[in-house]
């Protein structure tokens, strides 16, 4: 909204506002046709009369606000008088030469002077009540600035109290109820309980203890509900209830059936109990309680009932009584308090607001507090703006009439803050095409609504007229309605006018003193309130399908082709017509709902109800269903219960006669050709499989002439065949889709892994920076050790964070190369041999079906044979090179996704260069001991799963090649579980390989010696303990190792060297960075060979490992020591081992055991798998695997 003008805009013509400027009016006229200057001058002059009045100042808010003398920008130049005097020449001459036009001009401009209204004249016979309470009242009005504060706190307070008893204190004699809405049932509609209800169980023995809200049959059905035969609309949807036992159908709305069953009533709200009892038929509608419910014929699996005897404790929905509550608040606030006007109505929109959030008009049950907040900043703005540009010309008007303020605005106010019950009388929800067109009534109501307003807005044009302000009102509102306009005419989109809308257009309009529009200030105030703390400031664009919601939108909808004149009871079968070609591309299949439930989807044109309840009627429709195409093996499979369908068709025509078996034939036809162009292929070739099918069915044709006798033998040995095959191999198609999924999934897990290492990674540097800017900072000696100690420490774990990020992204590009070099192609592969194999089967099945016919019957030798060389001319290798030539143009322009890299992060400067410092290498190296474990595990598994994959493709090729000998679809099914669990093995060896192959190329080939790792457990430590790595203090949760007892943090656990139970293990040689305070260094130029010299440990094997020779004295390599180091424990000085088993020594260089006997360690390694050790004097070589570290 815009501000008012000035009320002296130069040139304009302007007229002055209020009737102390008279004398201004009059010249006004002349300075408009006279020189602008004058008007300048008179300028002055008006704002030095409005100044020494001060009731005028005070009552009128038309009072000029610009300075009071002009400043040199705003001076009118010669150039500017000579354009004025020449638009307003030709404005005077095109009025001239239009007398009519000049005449409607001259009236629309107003009376000369205006008659502003600045302050209202009390009704004469209220003027002596005004003046009797105002005197009464002038005490409490003095002293409001300390009245004012306690009566809101008072009435906050006890509206809290209200809204707290209302909706968080229920209880009944059951237990605490469960909170439900007006529409709240156990079915949800059209097919969102998925196939048969799976979504909506359990159907029968579940208790529910609910509480509804008041006002429930306010919430109806705003587009066509179907019930079987019946469209219920623009009433709660209630279904039965009027059975010997009161059942409902599960889709019944709860709280209006309640209400219809006397458990409470309407106004009031209140709790209940009910049971759901499963399947019902027959239920029974009525009305009764001011609820009518509709009758269902039919069965439905799902029901429910009422409990009786439920107290109503605590259940009573207050909302009347907080209503009552705050209209008599505001009134006393109005009347008595007495409040200024910008107080009046800051209060009255904060109440209001929060009177529709909490009580009159709720987003949830119980209110959703968090919704309010969302939607009370814009509607703040939006009040703000009222106050602006409408209330505060007019409230202040009213201050010597109190009892009028009360009446004319409240009256209004709380109209339109309740319009959802104040105007539910009149047939409108939703002022748009589609509900004024559906609704009974409607077009009606908005003729009078228009009416009606066309009035009001006739009445308001007046009094605009009367103070000169037409002009700039329509200027504004056609630019308004342009702009509409261009936004109704957006494609895509249709324009709704939300009753919030409406009030922000409407407001401006009342900025008048006259009680009309004090009456029209409140109404539209609460209307909008009740918009914006309900729905808040939505949109007024809106998509065709979100104002239908979930009516019709004339979408091309199936045509059912079965009727009363041709359906038998034989046949069991429905049919519809196919998808029409020109919507063909949008769907897909079918969607079938037999007695309000989804009971099948698919792309058949045909249903059997041989299932159903003969002695019940049951209702069938066909909603629109769009469905993703499940691809070329899912339309091959399909073909199996087609054909299947077929062979049933032939052996009951085969009964019958003749004429059957070719209607059946065309059918199938139909049918495999709607199939085959549904097929998601780039080929517009037809497969032999089709080709081979089609000339079967003109074989069929042919026989249709003669008897069939074996008609039994052919529905038990080709039908049911053809269907339980297909089952088969629907089941490996969907395993195999699960699969290729998972994998996508897998690929996307290790990107996740190396997202979150490269955000810890992130945080390491910026967690280092800080160490290094407390580093730069520290004062004395202590406070440089502390933050020395500090910040070394965050260089190592920066550094090891960094090597894991490494280590995540050289993981996630291995998975993605070996996804789309190995992975994704074995899948298409896969797909490849499950359409084989089915097109195999189906091959099988079809030659058994002519073996069956040529034994039966040998006057149809000649057609047989016929039929025989059709399904000859099936060609599994062709459909297969077809299979792949499709898939192979789909791949054709596919481009391998480039190698992930390491990536820098901003706050530490660095390359990706693997980092080699000491805590970085002991890192390292456990990683490798870890993978390498693991590697010896997954190594053998993957080879045994590889044999026994290799078994099971022999035995599916010689299977398929003589189908006496066993179930290929078995096979298959077996194959792809070993497939699949051998994939995600070797998923994870490639991932330990990957780690142990980077780790050897930073580390060398040997990466360190083949150590023990430490057997952490997780401990509390009462007293604070050391830990071995960062020598901080562990308390609480820790880690400390079952063998060595050393301590250590869950985050360290990796960081201490392996080595469990060797000298070396008791100590951490970390090798310091010193860097300075000139900031942060990159990891290039420190990266450094690891300073450790690490011993060899004894493992603890639960069996000797095979003997092998120890290493030759001429191959022992000598170790190089890099650094100093002195032994300070008794750990260190002395590592004891025992002997696990007996050992006689092979060569010189070994040392005999005996089980049982202790030995000293010597720390000495002399190759894998032998440690040195002392015993009585003599130094020799033993296996690691046969002592243990005591």
């Amino acid at each position: 909204m815009l501000e008012r003008p000035h009320d002296l805009e130069l040139g304009l013509g302007r007229r002055a506002r209020g009737r102390t400027n008279e004398t201004f009016n009059s010249t006004q006229k002349e300075a408009g046709r006279g020189d602008v200057t004058e008007l300048l001058e008179l300028e002055e002059q008006v704002t030095t009369v409005d100044k020494s009045s001060k009731s005028s100042r005070a009552a009128s808010p038309f009072r000029p606000t610009t300075p009071q003398h002009p400043s040199p920008s705003h001076e009118v130049t010669s150039f500017e008088r000579r354009t004025m005097a020449r638009l307003a020449a030709r404005w005077s001459a095109f009025l001239s030469k239009h007398p009519l036009l000049a005449r409607a001009v001259s009236y629309s401009a107003g009376p000369s002077p205006p008659v502003v209204e600045t302050q209202l004249r009390t009704f004469k016979f209220l003027r002596g009540t005004e003046a009797f309470f105002a005197r009464r009242l002038h005490p409490l009005h003095l002293a409001r600035h300390i009245v004012v504060p306690i009566f809101l706190i008072a009435w906050l307070v006890g509206f809290i109290f209200l809204v707290r008893e209302s909706y968080f204190d229920s209880k009944t004699s059951a237990g605490a109820p469960q909170w439900i809405s007006a529409a709240d049932s156990f079915w949800s509609r059209d097919d969102e309980c998925g196939l048969n209800g799976t979504y909506c169980t359990p159907f029968s023995g579940v208790s529910l203890l609910f509480r509804c809200p008041a006002q429930v049959l306010d919430v109806q059905l705003l587009n066509v509900r179907a019930v079987g035969p019946l469209e219920v609309i623009y009433q709660p949807l209630v279904v039965g209830g009027f059975d010997d036992l009161s059942t409902y159908r599960a889709d019944a709305w709860i709280c209006p059936a309640a209400v219809q069953q006397g458990l409470f009533g309407n106004r009031d709200g209140g709790c209940g109990q009910l049971e759901r009892v499963g399947e019902f038929a027959n239920y029974v509608g009525g009305t009764k309680n001011g609820v009518t419910s509709v009758g269902f014929p039919g069965t439905f699996p799902s029901s429910y009932r009422f409990k009786t005897g439920i107290s109503q404790a605590n259940c009573k929905d207050l909302r009347d009584d907080i209503l009552g509550f705050n209209v008599a608040m505001t009134t006393v606030f109005s009347f008595l308090i007495r409040p200024a006007a910008s107080v009046f109505y800051w209060v009255l929109f904060l109440m209001g607001y929060w009177h529709v959030v909490l009580v009159s008009d709720p987003t949830a049950n119980p209110p959703d507090i968090a919704t309010g907040f969302e939607y009370f900043l814009p509607s703040l703005f939006v009040a703000y703006a009222f106050w602006l540009h409408s209330w505060r010309w007019v409230v202040p008007a009213f201050d010597g009439a109190i009892i009028e303020r009360t009446a004319w605005y409240l009256g209004g106010f709380w109209v339109g803050l309740l319009i959802n019950v104040s105007l539910s009388w009149i047939p409108i929800d939703r002022l748009t095409a589609h509900d004024i067109k559906q609704q009974p009534g409607g077009l009606v109501a908005v003729i009078c609504l228009v009416i009606f307003l066309a009035l009001v807005i006739t009445n308001q044009l007046r009094v605009i007229r009367r103070t000169g302000w037409v002009f700039f009102y329509l200027k504004w509102y056609a630019v308004g309605g342009v702009v509409i306009g261009i936004l109704c005419a957006m494609p895509g989109l249709s324009f709704r006018l939300h009753h919030y809308f409406a009030a922000i257009i409407l407001m401006p309009g009342c900025a008048f003193v006259t009680r009309p529009s004090a009456l029209f200030q409140g109404f539209l105030l609460g209307m909008f309130l009740d918009g914006a703390g309900r729905w808040g400031l939505a949109s007024i664009l809106q998509t065709p399908a979100s104002l239908v919601g979930d009516g019709s939108t004339g979408s091309p909808l199936p045509i059912f082709l079965t009727s009363a004149t041709n359906f038998t009871i034989d046949q069991a079968l429905i049919f519809w017509d196919a998808i029409p070609a020109s919507v063909a591309s949008n769907y897909d299949g079918f969607s079938l709902i037999v007695d309000d439930v989804l009971a099948w989807t698919g792309t058949a044109t045909n249903y059997s109800i041989a299932a159903l309840d003969r002695t019940l009627p049951h209702y069938f429709s066909l909603p629109d269903s769009e469905h993703l195409v499940n691809g070329r093996c899912e339309a091959i499979i399909a073909l199996g219960p087609t054909i299947a369908q077929f062979v049933h068709f032939r052996a009951n025509l085969d009964r019958e006669y003749s004429k059957k078996l070719s209607e059946a034939a065309s059918k199938a036809r139909l049918q495999a050709i709607k199939e085959a162009e549904e097929r998601v292929t780039s080929s517009k070739q037809t497969n032999t499989l089709e080709a081979g099918f089609m000339k079967f069915l003109e074989a069929a044709d042919l026989d249709a002439r003669e008897h069939l006798a074996l008609a039994d033998s052919l529905s038990h040995k080709v039908a049911d065949a053809l269907t339980t095959g297909a089952a088969k191999f629907e089941g490996v198609r969907k395993k195999h889709h699960s699969f290729a999924k998972a994998l996508l999934a897998e690929r996307d897990r290790t990107y996740s892994e190396r997202e979150k290492a490269k955000q810890k990674y992130f945080d390491a540097c910026d967690a280092l920076e800080q160490a290094r800017q407390k580093k730069s900072q520290a004062k004395d000696e202590r406070s440089i050790e502390k933050a020395s100690r500090a910040y070394d420490t965050a260089y190592d774990d920066m550094l090891v964070d960094k090597a894991t990020f490494l280590l995540e992204t050289d993981v996630a590009n291995v998975a993605k190369a070996r996804l789309y070099d190995s992975d994704l192609p074995s899948v298409h592969d896969f797909y490849q041999v499950l359409e084989g194999s089915t097109v195999s089967y189906l091959v099988h099945v079809l030659h058994a079906f002519t073996g069956i016919q040529s034994a039966s019957l040998a006057k149809r030798a000649d057609n047989n044979a016929m039929a025989e060389a059709a399904i000859s001319s099936i060609s599994v290798e062709q459909d297969q090179r077809q299979f792949v030539e499709a898939h192979s143009n789909k791949l054709a322009s596919w481009e391998l996704p480039r190698d992930l890299e390491f990536e820098e992060c901003p706050a530490w400067h660095d390359s990706a260069e693997m980092p080699t410092t000491p805590s970085t290498v002991v890192y390292l190296q456990n990683v490798k001991i870890k993978a390498t474990s693991k590697l010896g595990e997954i190594s053998p598994v993957i080879e045994s799963k590889r044999r026994e994959i290799s078994g099971l493709r022999n035995l599916r090729e010689a299977y398929e090649k003589d189908r006496t000998l066993g179930d290929a679809a078995s096979v298959l099914e077996n194959l792809f579980d070993s497939l699949k669990d051998t994939t995600f093995l070797e998923l994870q060896q490639t991932a330990q390989k990957a780690q142990v192959e980077l780790i050897n190329a930073t580390l060398g080939d040997d990466g360190g010696p083949a150590l023990r790792l430490h057997d952490f457990k997780s401990s509390s430590f009462v007293t604070p303990a050391t830990c071995i790595v960062c020598e901080g203090s562990v308390w609480g949760k820790g880690l400390s190792c079952k063998v060595c007892g050393i301590a250590a943090h869950a985050k360290c656990e990796l960081k201490v060297p392996a080595g469990c139970g060797t000298a070396g293990a008791a100590g951490v040689g970390r090798r310091r960075s010193k860097l300075g305070g000139g900031g942060l260094a990159r990891s290039s130029s420190n990266a450094t060979s690891s300073p450790l010299a690490t011993k060899p440990s004894a493992s603890s094997p639960v069996m000797p490992p095979p003997m092998r020779a120890p290493p030759a004295a001429a191959t022992l390599e000598t170790a190089t020591m890099l650094y100093d180091y002195a032994a300070t424990t008794a750990f260190e000085l002395s590592v004891t081992a025992q002997a696990l088993y007996d050992y006689e020594p092979q060569t010189e260089e070994e040392l005999e055991l005996v089980q049982d006997e202790f030995v000293s360690v010597t720390g000495s390694s002399a190759g894998d798998g032998w440690t040195e050790v002392s015993k009585d004097g003599r130094v020799g070589l033993v296996p690691t695997s046969y002592i243990q570290v005591v």
